[in-house]
C-alpha cells in the first residue's frame, strides 16, 4: 500500500500570515515528482496579497536536492537585531524549476 501525504497549515505570528505546506508523493520522489515541503509568508494587513518564499526543501532523488531559505526582515530583526539586514541562502544539486515544482533533465555530456 502506498500513502500519498498533502498537508497545509496557515499560522498568525505577529503582523504576518505563515503557509506551510508538504507534499509527499506516494512512490519514491523523482525529479517530476518531488518530495517538497514549502512555507511562505506575506503580511497579514488588509490588500497585501504579495506571499513571499520563506523556506523552500525539494528533493527529487539521487542528484535532485534543492533546499532555499530567504526569511522576512521583520524574523531576521526580531532574532538578530539589525546587524543582518537581509539573508538568502540557496543549497542546490541539479536545476529546479520552481514555478513547475520539478527537477530540469540534466543537460547530456557531449563526446561521450
Amino acid at each position: 500500500m502506498s500513502i500519498d501525504i498533502q498537508l497545509n497549515a496557515v499560522f498568525k505570528v505577529g503582523n504576518a500570515i505563515y503557509n506551510a505546506s508538504m507534499s509527499v508523493p506516494a512512490a519514491t520522489p523523482t525529479k517530476d515528482s518531488p518530495f517538497i515541503f514549502d512555507v511562505t509568508s506575506k503580511p497579514a494587513t488588509d490588500g497585501d496579497d504579495k506571499e513571499a518564499s520563506v523556506l523552500t526543501v525539494a528533493i527529487g532523488g539521487s542528484g535532485f536536492v534543492y533546499v532555499a531559505v530567504a526569511p522576512p526582515q521583520d524574523l531576521i530583526t526580531a532574532a538578530a537585531g539589525d546587524i543582518v539586514q537581509s539573508l538568502n541562502v540557496v543549497v542546490a544539486e541539479g536545476e529546479y524549476d520552481k514555478v513547475k515544482k520539478t527537477f530540469k533533465a540534466a543537460a547530456a555530456i557531449e563526446g561521450n
